[in-house]
């Protein structure tokens, strides 16, 4: 039997060593055979969509992990390859190796343009589909499935969009898919792992670098956020 793992960089292990990451901890922990299928910089649309893909072509897997991440992210294809493109990528002013022929100064232009324009409700909304038809897909199928959260929902304090942070409590009506997905899908704070962090050793800051790397997580913090989930697994 076969336990599916998806997500982003922080269930990949992005600036950790090998053996550090949750998805690890749990490989290392599960009885089952264990696939991670994460991949960085990944956006909730993909990681359902790649997570029913794989469901479909390997009847081997009974059970899924996902951890979601956040929603201001997409993918365009290129030479028949998916690329990854996530806001954060389109606003840093750091330069661009030269050896990414696909990822130039143009597209990130284009794409930090492109973004700009978008209306923030149309990625919550599509999240929140893509989830429930995943819920739905494993229900139907008797997947055992757990969800795991590496953002917040509701977005409170996520700061995007040139650094403005998304008020909800003021603008409501912008932002009610996230305060469903929020009360719903994500409405257990304990499988979360940004407000395990902020809770624990943040301090309430969710602008604070303690225990993150380039926004990632510290080995010490998925160690004991694994640990604080553990008993929560397929209950």
């Amino acid at each position: 039997m076969i336990t599916l793992i998806n997500g982003c960089s922080n269930t990949t292990g992005d600036d950790l060593n090998p053996g550090e990451c949750w998805s690890d901890l749990y490989k290392e922990w599960s009885t089952d055979d264990v696939l991670n299928i994460a991949k960085s910089g990944q956006s909730n649309h993909s990681i359902c969509r790649e997570t029913i893909r794989h469901l479909e072509l390997n009847n081997q897997i009974k059970s899924i992990v996902v951890m979601f991440t956040s929603f201001f992210r997409t993918e365009i294809y290129n030479k028949n390859k998916l690329q990854h493109v996530t806001y954060t990528d389109t606003q840093s002013s750091k330069p661009i190796s030269t050896r990414n022929v696909w990822w130039n100064e143009h597209t990130r232009k284009v794409l930090k343009e492109w973004f700009s324009v978008q209306d923030m409700r149309n990625f919550q909304e599509k999240d929140c589909y893509d989830m429930f038809c995943l819920l739905k897909y494993c229900q139907y199928n008797n997947i055992k499935y757990k969800f795991l959260w590496c953002y917040e929902f509701p977005l409170v304090h996520v700061h995007v969009l040139d650094s403005e942070p998304l008020d909800i409590s003021t603008e409501p009506e912008k932002y009610y898919y996230s305060n469903y997905i929020g009360k719903t899908l994500c409405r257990d704070e304990s499988i979360n792992l940004m407000k395990f962090w902020v809770h624990n050793y943040g301090n309430g800051d969710y602008k604070s670098e303690v225990q993150r790397i380039h926004g990632h997580y510290s080995a010490d913090v998925h160690k004991a956020f694994f640990k604080s989930i553990l008993s929560q697994f397929y209950e």
